[in-house]
């Protein structure tokens, strides 16, 4: 099936859905991120969020050229229909290795690199604990003592982003910021700051010869 086919197949089927029901979150999008480490430019990544007939999809790419791992990977997450959309089969891949595919058994367990479902649908209350079970994308293993802590308007970014933490065994391992829509604008992976750009280019910036054929698309 052509790329054209394909994108007239989806629009059919979004088309059909309740536009009034679709968290803005879940918009139909592509989003670019820029990944900074100690203000050197290390990486990008590229989030997009397809609408199917009777699923969704998160779709995402990271891609790093220096720091601790120089590679890429890639991850599909197949969700049911907003407004409360629940994971149910999770695809992800290191490099050109072989993907590993899990299904759904539990909703409260989610994989550790698609937690974006889990972060956008956090409230805005401050103070709000979010108990998760993190599923190793590459193991299978899980860890139960993870949570997720709603703090606040962070005056220390802009004051327009609420900012969620994530703790793992007691210690803070990653924070998010989301927009008034909850949309993901920027997150902090131990030391790793994600920031959304306004586009390809800028996400890539001065790695575009290097990262370009990690984003061609197929």
């Amino acid at each position: 099936m052509s790329e054209n086919r394909v994108s007239r197949v989806f629009r059919k089927a979004s088309d059909r859905w309740d536009r009034g029901r679709v968290p803005p979150a879940f918009d139909e999008s592509t989003t670019w991120e820029k990944i900074q480490q100690h203000a050197n430019h290390i990486g990008a990544r590229r989030r997009k969020v397809v609408h199917l007939e009777d699923s969704l999809l998160v779709e995402e790419t990271l891609a790093l050229a220096e720091g601790d791992f120089v590679g890429f990977w890639s991850s599909s997450l197949s969700l049911t229909v907003p407004p409360d959309p629940i994971w149910t089969a999770y695809t992800f891949s290191i490099g050109d290795a072989d993907p590993v595919t899990y299904t759904c058994e539990d909703n409260s367990t989610i994989p550790r690199f698609a937690l974006y479902p889990v972060v956008v649908k956090v409230p805005f209350e401050a103070g709000h604990l979010k108990a998760i079970t993190v599923l190793d994308d590459r193991t299978g293993e899980v860890a139960d003592d993870s949570h997720l802590v709603s703090v606040g308007w962070d005056e220390a970014v802009n004051g327009k982003w609420w900012r969620i933490d994530q703790y793992h065994d007691g210690e803070r391992r990653a924070a998010y910021w989301l927009d008034a829509q909850h949309r993901l604008k920027r997150s902090d992976w131990e030391g790793a700051v994600l920031v959304v750009m306004p586009s390809r280019d800028d996400a890539l910036g001065d790695l575009a010869d290097t990262l370009q054929p990690v984003f061609e698309e197929p």
